[in-house]
């Protein structure tokens, strides 16, 4: 689970939450490497917003046209208890026509191992979401990976 924090025109303007989920599935290829394939879907708290003042007829909801849905393939290198993900993805619902690809390169830290097998770590993480290297979000997230 993800938070990030978007600006809305114009330039310091109002920052808007958007709220992410991810899901994936990673397989170790050596020590210090996993490659990864998911999906992700967030939503938009500024184009929600945004939205309810504009009252443009919609082909979806207020709320669908907020989100968006999207699939990726991704490498994590390991440094001991730090990771280093780097994701390529494509939108698969995308009302509002953001540009169709974008990559992710962040930063994760994984706490110790739980459970019986040792199998199950907790994490916190950093990511810069880009567009055609523009800059779209920088996103502070938690979460379990097992």
């Amino acid at each position: 689970l993800s938070l990030a924090l978007a600006e809305l025109h114009p330039y310091n303007g109002p920052k808007y939450p958007i709220y992410i989920a991810t899901v994936n599935y990673a397989r170790y290829t050596s020590v210090s490497n996993k490659v990864r394939i998911g999906a992700s879907t967030e939503f938009n708290q500024g184009a929600y917003d945004a939205i309810g003042f504009t009252e443009k007829p919609l082909k979806f909801s207020r709320t669908a046209t907020s989100m968006n849905a999207s699939i990726f393939v991704g490498d994590e290198i390991l440094l001991g208890k730090v990771g280093l993900p780097f994701d390529v993805g494509a939108y698969i619902f995308n009302p509002r026509k953001d540009p169709p690809l974008y990559v992710k390169i962040g930063f994760n830290y994984y706490f110790v191992s739980l459970g019986k097998s040792k199998g199950t770590k907790l994490f916190i993480g950093a990511n810069l979401k880009t567009h055609f290297l523009i800059a779209q979000l920088y996103e502070m997230s938690a979460g379990v990976a097992f």
